[in-house]
């Protein structure tokens, strides 16, 4: 493996594993890039904020567990420089004026010009007189944001700039029009190699800044600070990379996710952020910047990586890692110096002797839960990289990521009916002007999700009573039937159609679409992005190489997480459920969902041999590798034994679902259940 032609074999092996089975191919990316602008352009339907989503969740390289960042930004503030000329649209909004700030450069002080016509809560209770001025306090507006947001259903707490619940990263902000003086250098600095491009570098300047609430940590005095953000440069620089570049930097990430063990264990927990996710960002782009763009290719993958491995050891080494936009801001100076600095060496060091076998012991991804070094060194895996793909597996893998890409809607805000209508006018606004059929796709898919739960929350309203006259009751069932039922051809949005057919009685209709589940291979996946090797034969056989369109496979082939949550319809087996999860809900997998309906729908049409086979079908799926790991799966076979009257059974259910791994167990309500069932039972 030392030698040049084993590294270039195993780098191209490693980007074609990359490339088949995490990242997906340059188009692939290119998609779920646009699902997300196209998703922000949606979201943009608060009066108040922007939303910009930022961090991994854009760049298309998120590992398991990543967060998703998002950029709340205040639309009725303006910053600029004092001398600038305040355009008379500014009147209307606050402005701030960028002032010094007592600190390391990359930080500035915010100084009250006017207060606009509307003002935020946040910021109005965040001034600070300082003599003859009013400053606005960075330590105060994020502390306010996470006041206003927490619950005690939704903790929140202040993590950075940002507001955090632990997979939510939201960052309530200012945006500055100017480029910020301190990053001129940035601009007119020499390059060698021609990346940044001069037109890029056009598009990053005139995309400004945004002032992000947080203080230099290395200054004794925080109140007043706030941090330069270059979120949106960075955005674009990002989208800017080659795909051979988009594999290196997932390796680097994939790299620190297996360091961070050893930094906790070595440095200890509290600093354990030592390194960052942000330096492997600013790692890439001074690699990209010092390097010839001859370097960047498939069979140079680990040489790539070790390019920038040598650099980070070198800042390392000087104990200076300088910010990309703002180089005498060094990223390093509060943290690595001393014996934190000697410490990451010495681990670095270790690493370096290991060459290529640093990747290996990594934590997998969540489709290989395997090391990818490892997964790449099978005989088997090799053999079946080096093949090379037919049109049809091509095919397969573009629609099988393009699927994973559009059920994984994010949440930055739960909507009521009216943010819905709005967010679904915007949908169509972005259908009616797509040019292409991967825009005419993503469109739909999001129309579509929109208009269903438009009428998933109507539903939920009228069935609990919101609604006392029984013939408007009615209408407004049939008008959600009726949206419901143009949303059915897409997927497992039909069993939100099996579940209002339910919920009024109409058993043998829900009971029909829940049948149409098991009957498409996608249905049998919950967090798999490719299918099992039988599902994945029966999909290329069935719809791959048939000159079908992309929307057409979309809706046979869609697969969405069933969300159990109180504001959209649900079962009322699940009351318990919701009442314990009453924000986001909890998800559980389409198949396991349409085998309990069919179930209840057989128990009330008294079809015990149906009834009987659903049960027989909730077990396997408790024992079935997909759905086993999922402690609802467990609790809605609990509540068919209870159905039944197996009480026993029942209890040893829901004990099955209690002892499932879950990162918030007051989320699961099963041991109240086994509480109710003994009382019950004595």
């Amino acid at each position: 493996m030392e030698s040049p032609w084993d590294i270039e074999r195993v780098s191209v092996l490693l980007s074609k594993l990359l490339e088949r089975e995490i990242l997906g191919s340059r188009e692939i990316m290119d998609f779920r890039r646009r699902e997300m602008l196209g998703q922000e352009y949606i979201d943009n339907i608060l009066d108040d904020v922007k939303i910009m989503f930022c961090g991994s969740t854009i760049e298309g390289v998120s590992l398991p567990r990543s967060d998703v960042d998002v950029m709340l930004v205040d639309k009725y503030v303006e910053v600029m420089y004092p001398e600038q000329h305040v355009s008379p649209d500014s009147t209307r909004r606050t402005v701030l004026y960028v002032k010094e700030a007592d600190c390391r450069p990359g930080y500035v002080a915010l100084q009250l010009g006017h207060l606009g016509q509307k003002i935020a809560e946040c910021l109005c209770n965040s001034l600070v007189p300082i003599g003859k001025a009013i400053f606005v306090s960075s330590d105060m507006y994020r502390e306010q944001h996470v006041k206003k947001l927490n619950s005690p259903a939704m903790p929140m707490n202040s993590n950075g700039p940002s507001t955090s619940n632990g997979f939510l990263d939201m960052v309530r902000c200012f945006h500055c029009n100017s480029w910020p003086r301190e990053a001129n250098q940035w601009v007119t600095r020499p390059r060698l190699y021609g990346w940044p491009t001069q037109a890029l570098i056009d598009r990053v300047v005139q995309s400004g800044c945004h002032l992000v609430p947080v203080g230099d940590k290395c200054s004794d005095d925080t109140l007043l600070q706030w941090r330069i953000s270059f979120a949106s440069a960075e955005r674009l620089l990002v989208h800017s990379f080659s795909h051979i570049q988009m594999k290196v930097y997932f390796l680097l990430k994939y790299f620190l996710k297996q360091l961070k063990d050893t930094l906790r264990n070595i440095i200890g927990k509290k600093d354990d952020d030592i390194l960052c996710s942000y330096h492997l960002k600013t790692l890439m782009f001074f690699s990209m910047e010092n390097s010839h763009p001859k370097l960047w290719q498939e069979q140079k993958l680990f040489h790539c990586f070790w390019f920038c491995f040598n650099i980070l050891i070198s800042y390392v080494r000087a104990g200076h890692f300088p910010q990309y936009f703002i180089p005498t801001n060094n990223l390093f100076q509060r943290k690595v110096h001393g014996q934190n600095q000697q410490k990451l060496f010495h681990i670095f060091d270790r690493f370096h002797i290991k060459k290529l076998l640093c990747l290996s012991k990594g934590p997998g991804t969540r489709h290989h839960p395997v090391d990818i070094l490892q997964r790449v060194c099978s005989v088997e895996v090799q053999t079946k990289l080096m093949c090379a793909q037919t049109a049809q597996e091509i095919e397969y893998t573009q629609d099988m990521f393009a699927k994973c890409t559009l059920q994984n809607k994010r949440v930055v805000k739960s909507l009521d009916a009216k943010d819905i209508s709005f967010a679904i006018i915007r949908s169509i606004d972005l259908l009616m002007k797509s040019h292409s059929e991967v825009d005419e796709v993503l469109t739909f898919a999001n129309t579509v999700k929109l208009v269903s739960q438009l009428a998933s929350s109507e539903a939920q309203q009228n069935l609990m009573g919101g609604l006392t006259n029984n013939k408007t009751r009615y209408r407004t069932l049939r008008k959600c039937q009726h949206r419901l039922t143009l949303c059915a051809s897409m997927g497992t949005k039909v069993l939100d159609l099996a579940t209002l057919h339910y919920l009024t009685g109409n058993y043998l209709n829900a009971l029909q679409m829940c049948k149409q589940i098991t009957s498409q291979p996608s249905y049998f996946t919950f967090t798999r992005t490719l299918l099992h090797e039988k599902q994945e034969a029966m999909y290329i056989k069935q719809y791959c190489g048939k000159g079908y369109t992309s929307i057409y496979k979309l809706k046979k082939i869609f697969t969405e997480i069933i969300k159990v949550n109180n504001k959209l319809m649900h079962l009322p087996h699940f009351r318990l459920v919701v009442s314990r999860n009453p924000i986001y809900g909890v998800p559980t997998t389409p198949l396991s969902y349409a085998v309990f309906l069919s179930f209840l729908c057989c128990h009330e049409l008294r079809d015990k041999r149906g009834r009987d086979l659903a049960l027989r079908n909730m077990k396997l799926l408790s024992l079935d590798d997909c759905h086993r790991g999922h402690w609802m799966v467990h609790t809605m076979l609990g509540i068919c034994y209870e159905t039944i009257g197996e009480y026993p059974r029942a209890i040893r259910a829901y004990l099955d679902s209690a002892n499932k791994p879950i990162e918030d167990w007051e989320q699961n309500p099963a041991l109240e259940r086994i509480a109710a069932l003994r009382r019950f039972a004595t």
